[in-house]
């Protein structure tokens, strides 16, 4: 089962803090250490070099300060995005430090490991045997077994501020207390806050420093730390010798504008063991704080200039996607039909917004009852409200409404979906698709033909630019559903939104899929993401097909792709009036009809076809307020802007043809 990719962010940013907290280091070795250049040296770098990675793989967005997993040999590979930056010539480098692993039992350690072969060249593959005293019980072990999870403990080479890594414990069922644990001695130098250490014929310490890996907070480890010894022999490499490199990096290309996708790769001593130590990536542009994290090696690439807003001519947008949940259900078949999740109830319009109807949804309640996550119960509030609503072209009494829940306590919180084919009288939960579950809906989609409702779906066998979605549709309001697939805009490139999924935005950013297809909707690829935390990003479709992706919050603010999303260059926008910093905040941006770029912040701008600076909007719906924009970003929907604004919300609109300076 693939997990969820918000908890892998999460994941990914708990390692992050964990290493950088572990930089300052205190390390004596009883072998002397070379010192290491910071920069890339000019003599060719003898051995091989891991191949320059696939930097269009359809992952997570690459960001400017990645960081990729060394290899046992102390290569690595990665893909690095270019920030903003001026024309000219900028450094590449990778950065890295050994952490300090662990605490240590406070017992005295005792010389209790068999190391076996306990002699051999760089490299050796090993097996540590011992004795805990402390062992885990029959029962825990017997489980664990049975659940297939593997118990760990550190590692130690030399001491456990030099280099560590996480290894499998195999304990014994039938001998109590006996472990094995597979181990690979190093086969090149190795970084230590000294220096570099080769590896040297001579003796080394193996260290458990805790073994049974067990913790008590405040205390430390609560069982013993056992060590061992190797006999290093040779023949051991020349990389790092006198007059021998002790580092390479290598990018592809060697030059390109803001924005560009960089493929890097490289080899430097190692930081860390087991193929689980971070090596850092960046095109230094700028000084921060990760400046005082160790260079491990550096070449050149040369920043070129982007593209401007001027050159693009005047694009016409054909369809428009948005990240996250729209304020407004709209009918595709009338855009004088639309409405909007209010208080108790959905507000329903058939004639653009001059009279309004009510339909009741208190009896999601009762429906929700019998199913894992039932609606305004507990923490929930009574009466329920939804986030967004779908309208149906052609059952004018079938409204299709999500609603956010969870299974006990937030956080986490999930999206579930309901519909009522009888205007509000009676609900349903939308039927939960083959492959996923009720808690993973995610919004609905709505074309000319019916209804969709998407899930997220899980698979180990989907390839990897195979999107994780699953899909019914009704032709018929609701009364049935069967298995279907995501539909092309009307009009332009065949593109297509993911599965929706409720983001933790305060701690983790939310991400959804850009999916393209090339035979008429009948097979997907994911080609990018785009983010949904804290603004409305849209994904536009031109009649060239190209696409054009907006995302003021971002330091690449619009991206232009002929090739369905895989790959993009960035547009430089002009500076905002009166701003100050490199790279601004542009709100939230709207390709509108017209081809003039809307800016929605706490003042609202245009930019018009080939202009080289904003205009200020006049009487701007936001004004000169001091508190937060409007909580919904304005929609188009026919010829006006409509919005929710204010806490509770009232209901705004704007023609498009007020917009002028």
């Amino acid at each position: 089962m693939r997990a969820w990719r918000s908890w892998r962010a999460q994941l990914a940013a708990v390692v992050l803090i964990f290493l950088a907290s572990g930089v300052a280091l205190a390390i004596h070795l009883d072998k002397p250490a070379r010192r290491m250049a910071a920069a890339s040296p000019s003599v060719t770098f003898p051995g091989p070099l891991p191949p320059f990675p696939d930097c269009t793989k359809p992952d997570l967005p690459i960001e400017s300060f990645p960081y990729v997993s060394q290899q046992t040999d102390g290569g690595f590979s990665g893909c690095v995005r270019v920030d903003q930056a001026n024309p000219g010539s900028y450094s590449v480098i990778a950065q890295g430090s050994p952490h300090k692993c662990c605490a240590s039992s406070a017992t005295a350690s005792r010389e209790a490991l068999t190391v076996s072969p306990p002699a051999g060249p760089p490299g050796t593959l090993v097996t540590i045997t011992g004795t805990s005293t402390t062992p885990p019980s029959a029962a825990v072990l017997q489980k664990s077994a049975a659940m297939g999870f593997d118990d760990h403990a550190q590692v130690c080479w030399v001491a456990c501020d030099v280099l560590s890594y996480s290894d499998v414990v195999k304990w014994s069922l039938s001998s109590t207390g006996n472990f094995e644990i597979a181990f690979q001695v190093p086969s090149v130098p190795w970084m230590t806050a000294a220096g570099i250490q080769r590896p040297v014929p001579g003796g080394y310490r193996i260290v458990l420093p805790c073994i049974p890996d067990s913790y008590d907070q405040g205390k430390g480890c609560k069982s013993e730390q056992l060590t061992g010894s190797f006999q290093m022999t040779g023949p051991v490499p020349s990389l790092c010798d006198t007059g021998q490199p002790c580092s390479a990096i290598e990018v592809s290309p060697t030059q390109g504008p803001p924005g560009s996708i960089v493929a890097v790769r490289g080899w430097t001593p190692l930081v860390g063991l087991g193929g689980q130590a971070l090596v850092y990536l960046r095109v230094h542009t700028a000084n921060t704080s990760w400046d005082s994290m160790p260079t491990l090696a550096s070449t050149s690439f040369e920043v070129t200039a982007q593209p401007d807003w001027a050159s693009l001519g005047t694009l016409h947008p054909l369809s428009i996607l948005r990240s996250g949940l729209d304020a407004f259900g709209v009918d595709p078949a009338n855009p004088h039909r639309f409405a909007y999740c209010s208080g108790s109830a959905i507000q329903v319009t058939a004639d653009g917004g001059q009279t309004w109807s009510p339909i009741p949804i208190q009896g999601v309640v009762s429906a929700s009852a019998a199913t894992k996550y039932p609606l305004g119960t507990g923490y929930q509030a009574n009466p329920v409200s939804c986030d967004t609503v779908a309208l149906d072209p052609q059952h004018p009494t079938s409204f299709y409404a999500l609603f956010l829940t969870a299974d006990r306590a937030p956080p986490p919180m999930y999206y579930v979906g309901y519909f009522t084919n009888d205007a509000g009288r009676t609900w349903y939960p939308v039927p939960v698709p083959a492959g996923s579950e009720m808690r993973a809906f995610g919004g609905f989609r709505v074309d000319l033909l019916g209804v969709r409702a998407v899930s997220t779906m899980w698979s180990d066998s989907l390839p990897p630019d195979q999107p994780m979605v699953a899909v019914e549709v009704t032709v018929d309001g609701g009364n049935t559903w069967t298995t279907g697939n995501l539909a092309c805009p009307q009009a332009g490139p065949c593109v297509a939104l993911g599965s929706k999924s409720w983001a933790r935005c305060m701690a983790v950013e939310g991400w959804e899929a850009v999916l393209v297809s090339t035979d008429n909707g009948k097979s997907w690829s994911t080609t990018n993401h785009i983010r949904s935390c804290w603004r409305v990003v849209q994904v536009v479709g031109l009649a060239n097909g190209r696409l054009v992706t907006l995302d003021g919050r971002s330091q690449f603010p619009l991206t232009v792709s002929d090739d369905g999303d895989r790959t993009s260059r960035s547009i430089a926008l002009p500076a905002l009036p009166n701003q100050t910093n490199t790279n601004p905040d542009y709100g939230d941006l709207e390709l509108l009809p017209d081809g003039r770029l809307l800016l929605v912040s706490l003042h609202w701008y245009v930019l018009a076809p080939g202009a080289s600076a904003w205009c200020s909007v006049a009487n701007s719906p936001t004004g000169n307020q001091t508190d937060a924009p409007a909580a919904a970003v304005p929609q188009l929907i026919g010829d006006h802007l409509w919005w929710l604004d204010g806490q509770p919300t009232t209901l705004r609109s704007l023609p498009v043809s007020a917009l002028h300076c």
